[in-house]
């Protein structure tokens, strides 16, 4: 309202001098009244403006009005609604859209799924076990193969010497150093 823009700009320049702030007391008597005459407009004008579109779009997504907004909209756009609301207002609102139907019909086509399910499991092998199986079998030969090269390694590292003017090779020849080289 024009009455609290007034007040408003009356109140910022008492804030700045000196002159202003004996103006001010002259309206409002003193400070402590001045004070709450601005919080007195503030309040009533924030009552005239009303909700942000923050907190309405709040009301819908998470208020009295969420049931309706989320049963419109795409599992898409429910997915966005999870995230702001959260896991357990999201929870109580699914719970409010969901339609439970109990019936003798609802009930029947229950127990023929669970029933058909358990069917099924009783005629298909699950092939977890046989692949686990296979992988064990895969993973012992290699650790055999390791073992075995990591045992060739240590004898054959037990036959080698430091080598001095000759050393013999593995055919039991003797290597001569020339010049440096073998």
């Amino acid at each position: 309202s024009s009455e609290a823009l007034v007040v408003a700009d009356q109140f910022e320049a008492a804030v700045g001098n000196a002159f202003s702030q004996d103006v001010l007391k002259g309206l409002f008597g003193d400070r402590a009244k001045a004070e709450r005459r601005v919080r007195d407009l503030l309040a009533a004008e924030w009552a005239a403006v009303g909700p942000s579109r923050l907190e309405l779009a709040a009301e819908q997504i998470v208020g009295d009005g969420a049931v309706e907004t989320w049963r419109a909209a795409d599992e898409t756009v429910r997915a966005k609604y999870r995230i702001l609301a959260g896991e357990e207002k999201t929870r109580e609102i699914l719970s409010k859209i969901e339609d439970r139907i109990s019936t003798p019909q609802v009930h029947k086509v229950i127990h023929d799924l669970k029933s058909s399910c358990a069917d099924l499991h009783n005629v298909v092998d699950d092939p977890l076990p046989a692949a686990k199986a296979a992988a064990d079998k895969v993973l012992a030969a290699r650790m055999d193969k390791a073992v075995h090269i990591n045992d060739e390694f240590n004898n054959h590292g037990a036959n080698c010497s430091v080598a001095g003017p000759s050393a013999v090779n593995d055919q039991g020849e003797t290597l001569r150093k020339v010049g440096g080289f073998a």
